[in-house]
């Protein structure tokens, strides 16, 4: 065997190639693990035709349904179905006592009967006459939405009257801007200060029924505009569900454990209607 020079050498073998590497997915940038914003809610099926009826004042009448937790398709509750609500723009013609008024909504005259109403029971005349006198306000009010605010007359913890028009802005005073407040507030500040309350917390659920029973026999009977009449005719015999969550008491409080007496007023006039349209 003869001795070989490493310049003689042989190049040695390459190395072989090294194993490739496990693709992995591209890990996501930190800058997006922070939660994103939630998905808007799932709106509501339209209604099929079956089982209840549920309506809400529509967006045409300045209520706004919660984006959170939408009750009902916007279809539904912004159709023909709003008009069973009291915001609906339907004037009515309410005889009490023996006097006809005239109001925008059957919401503007149910509120302001509750002050007419105070009006005749009221024993010291200065004190009816305010109590007259605020019934114009409130059942004159630009929106159903203003005439139900004027109606609360909501006091502080200190019995003073509150200056919180809620959600709307252009009706209490505004100290930053100086403004003092809408005509509808100061007629509120003048009958409060004249000592006029809000009533409805007194009433009894049978006294805000039977004026409410008024109230839209008014608006689906005697009132010479045949719209509302049709439409709860066409409702058929499905029951009627006002669907709200801010109201327990007139509506089904959202879930179903509210009372909906409006719901069963319409009903039972409805009833009514029905009936006297088989002697027709």
């Amino acid at each position: 065997m003869s001795l070989v020079s490493d310049a003689d050498a042989p190049p040695p073998a390459p190395a072989p190639a090294p194993a490739p590497l496990l693709s992995l997915p591209s890990l996501p940038s930190l800058v997006h693990l922070a939660p994103g914003p939630s998905a808007p809610p799932t709106e509501p099926p339209l209604d099929d035709g079956t089982g209840p009826l549920r309506f809400y004042c529509s967006e045409a009448m300045g209520v706004r349904d919660s984006k959170a937790t939408p009750l009902l398709n916007e279809r539904d509750r912004n159709g023909p179905r709003a008009i069973l609500c009291n915001f609906a723009p339907i004037r009515v013609r309410v005889l009490w006592d023996g006097v006809y008024y005239e109001f925008p909504s059957s919401e503007h005259a149910f509120q302001a009967l509750k002050f007419v109403r105070a009006a005749g029971m009221e024993p010291d005349p200065a004190l009816k006459q305010a109590y007259l006198a605020y019934a114009q306000v409130v059942g004159n009010a630009r929106t159903p939405n203003r005439s139900y605010l004027l109606a609360q007359m909501k006091t502080r913890a200190d019995g003073e009257l509150s200056l919180s028009g809620g959600g709307d802005r252009t009706f209490g005073p505004n100290k930053k801007t100086g403004f003092a407040g809408s005509p509808d507030f100061l007629a509120m500040k003048a009958a409060f200060d004249a000592g006029v309350r809000n009533v409805g917390p007194k009433w009894k659920d049978a006294d805000r029924l039977a004026v409410m029973d008024l109230c839209l026999y008014a608006k689906f009977v005697t009132n010479a505009d045949e719209r509302p009449k049709a439409y709860l005719l066409s409702t058929g015999d499905r029951e009627l569900v006002e669907h709200t969550t801010r109201d327990s008491f007139w509506g089904d409080g959202g879930d179903g454990t509210g009372a909906n007496q409006l719901g069963k007023a319409l009903m039972r006039i409805r009833t009514q209607l029905q009936e006297w349209a088989r002697f027709d």
